[in-house]
C-alpha cells in the first residue's frame, strides 16, 4: 500500500515539473513595441495621384525588426504598396494602417480622403473642423470642397445634394452675383450641418448648373450620418 502511495506522489511530482517546463518566458523589455505612428494623419487626394506615407516603430533598444506591414481598409479607393506608397483610385474614404511585424497588438493609421470627379467639377474634400471627415460617423458642421475646371462655361448655380430612398435634398448652394455667373475655376467650399437629417447612409453628390442650361454633377460618395 504504501509502494503505490510513493509511486503516485513520484508520478504528481514528475507533472508538476512537466507544468514549469511550459512557463511563457518573461519579455525583454527592452524589446518591447510600444506603438506605431503613420504620418500624415489624414489627407486628401484626388484620383490618379500618389504620395508616400511614412511608418515609426516606437520600441525598446533591443528590439531589430522595426518593419511594418501595409494595408488599405479600401483599397478599390486607395491601394498601398510594401513601402507606404498610396495610390489614389476612386472616390471615397479609405484607411490605410501600417501594423508592426514584431508586435503584430501595435499599429497606426491614416485617414485618406480621394475627391472625384468628371472634368468640370470635382470634390476635393469633405472635411470636419478642417480635417478629413470620416464618412462613416459624419456629425456637426460638415464643410464640403469643390474644385471647379477653369475651362468650364460659367456657372449660375452649385448645390450639394444628399440622396437617400431616391429623393434629393439640397443641403447646400451657391448663386454667384451677377448675370454672368462665375467664369474662373477654383475650389470653393459648401457646408451644411447634420443635426436635423436623420441617421442613416446617403450619396452626395455636387450639382452645377451652368449658364447655358446644362446641368453637369459630380460621381457620388457614399457617406453614413451619426447624430448623437
Amino acid at each position: 500500500m504504501r509502494a503505490k502511495r510513493v509511486g503516485a506522489l513520484l508520478i504528481l511530482g514528475v507533472g508538476f515539473i512537466g507544468c514549469r517546463d511550459h512557463v511563457a518566458p518573461t519579455p525583454n523589455p527592452d524589446a518591447m513595441v510600444t506603438g506605431v505612428t503613420v504620418l500624415p494623419a489624414s489627407v486628401s487626394m484626388l484620383v490618379g495621384q500618389r504620395m508616400t506615407l511614412s511608418a515609426s516603430v516606437a520600441a525598446g533598444p533591443e528590439q531589430p525588426n522595426l518593419r511594418v506591414r501595409w494595408r488599405s481598409s479600401a483599397p478599390a479607393v486607395a491601394s498601398v504598396d510594401s513601402n507606404g506608397v498610396v495610390s489614389s483610385l476612386a472616390g471615397g474614404l479609405t484607411t490605410i494602417t501600417a501594423t508592426s511585424l514584431a508586435d503584430t497588438l501595435h499599429s497606426g493609421s491614416c485617414a485618406v480622403l480621394v475627391g472625384a470627379s468628371n472634368g468640370t467639377i470635382t470634390i476635393q474634400g469633405i472635411n470636419d473642423d478642417g480635417q478629413p471627415a470620416d464618412l462613416s460617423g459624419l456629425s456637426g458642421k460638415i464643410d464640403v470642397i469643390v474644385n471647379l475646371d477653369s475651362s468650364s462655361p460659367a456657372l449660375s448655380r452649385v448645390e450639394v445634394l444628399l440622396i437617400r430612398d431616391a429623393v434629393d435634398t439640397v443641403v447646400a448652394s451657391f448663386t454667384p452675383g451677377g448675370s454672368t455667373g462665375r467664369t474662373t475655376g477654383g475650389p470653393m467650399t459648401l457646408s451644411f450641418n447634420t443635426p436635423g437629417l436623420k441617421n442613416g447612409q446617403y450619396v452626395l453628390r455636387v450639382r452645377v448648373t451652368l449658364t447655358n442650361g446644362s446641368v453637369v454633377a459630380s460621381p457620388s460618395v457614399q457617406l453614413t450620418i451619426k447624430n448623437s
